[in-house]
């Protein structure tokens, strides 16, 4: 064909049109009997629009329509618009039962590749790779606490301000405290969850945070030795030696940085749809379109036999809309990452300031949400 195309003698005519023109009404059921989708449309009915331009009763030839999909490209980017905005129209009827019997056999069918991807070195690979992003954005934010807290206010003027209701925002993961769950630094009033602090409980009385302690502001202090809830109440700047001591036999670490590590070795088994940091590492590293099916079932629970029930779940269900949408379709792809296969780093400064932008505003709109309905 190319050949021809070459050919100045050839009667061969090729028309490339885009899909804002296609939309436009353009009818070509004289004009050819060859239609080649290049590019995935970011609708379906765009796609069905494109081979009905050729497709008319007054049409002077039969059609093929034929339909590309790149790996490894934007098409993925453009499939996955496209499922979400099919799955949606799907999701009206989900409720039906021969719909969620449906779901159900296509879930029963990927499960054995489920537990193929679980056991097989691949899987194991993509687990250790995100577990190590994870540990690194932890440990990043470990160090920004150690670095930043205390300094960000002024500590007399924190000092000074007694909260008369822990009804608040922690000072160190910023998330809300709910009354009676948090504890005050007697020094710099950080106001925290007590498991923020290092602590198993929330205690009453005097307590001073790691930064004050490893800082070693605090000077002299008459008062116990140890509070019943555990937290370090240093008496003697002896004491305050031991506990520097102490930490350097622990490697440098703070009772807050053992807090982080113990929940990092409390990793959940399954990659969950909804995790930040999961799309934080699929927007940074780009993964290929086998990777990106690979944490959909990494997602998925092993050596499980599905029910309509299970579709309570908010993510499993969006897997089964999905099963469902390549059965409509025949595929076989499978992604719930929106992302367009271009490295975060090589964004302009403007589109990363842009992006983390609205994933703050994401983020505080959530929180709100939450806030929202736990008071409804």
């Amino acid at each position: 064909m190319v050949k021809e195309f070459n050919d100045p003698k050839s009667s061969l005519k090729i028309l490339i049109m885009m899909y804002d023109v296609g939309a436009a009404g353009l009818n070509l059921h004289e004009a050819c009997n060859r239609v080649f989708i290049s590019s995935i449309a970011r609708a379906f009915a765009q796609e069905e629009q494109v081979g009905g331009r050729t497709n008319r009763i007054t049409s002077c030839f039969n059609t093929l329509l034929e339909r590309s999909f790149t790996p490894n490209s934007h098409d993925l980017f453009r499939a996955s618009i496209q499922a979400d905005k099919v799955t949606v129209q799907l999701a009206s009827n989900a409720q039906d039962p021969k719909i969620q019997a449906l779901m159900v056999e296509e879930l029963n069918k990927l499960q054995s590749e489920v537990n193929e991807c679980h056991t097989s070195d691949e899987g194991q690979a993509l687990r250790k790779k995100i577990s190590e992003f994870k540990a690194l954005k932890e440990l990043q934010k470990v160090q920004v606490t150690v670095q930043d807290q205390g300094h960000r206010y002024n500590l007399r003027e924190r000092a000074e301000k007694k909260p008369s209701t822990y009804d608040d925002e922690c000072g160190i993961c910023g998330e809300d405290i709910e009354d009676g769950t948090g504890c005050i630094c007697s020094k710099c009033s950080e106001l925290a969850h007590a498991e923020c602090h290092g602590l198993d409980s929330p205690i009453d009385g005097g307590y001073y945070c790691s930064h004050c302690i490893t800082k070693g502001i605090l000077g002299d202090v008459d008062s116990a030795a140890l509070t019943e809830g555990g937290a370090w109440i240093l008496t003697t700047s002896d004491e305050l030696d031991e506990y520097h001591e102490d930490n350097e036999a622990l490697g440098g670490r703070t009772r807050q940085e053992q807090h982080y590590e113990e929940q990092l070795y409390d990793e959940p088994d399954l990659l969950l749809g909804d995790d930040n940091d999961l799309a934080e590492w699929v927007s940074e590293n780009q993964p290929n379109d086998d990777e990106r099916k690979s944490l959909v079932l990494l997602s998925l629970p092993v050596d499980k036999v599905w029910a309509p029930s299970d579709l309570e779940n908010e993510h499993h269900l969006r897997i089964g809309l999905l099963l469902l949408f390549n059965l409509i379709q025949g595929k076989n792809d499978l992604s719930i990452s929106r992302s367009i296969h271009i490295q975060y780093t090589q964004l302009t400064k403007t589109a990363r300031d842009y992006i983390m932008k609205r994933l703050e505003t994401n983020k505080a709109m959530e929180k709100r949400q939450n806030k929202l309905a736990g008071k409804v």
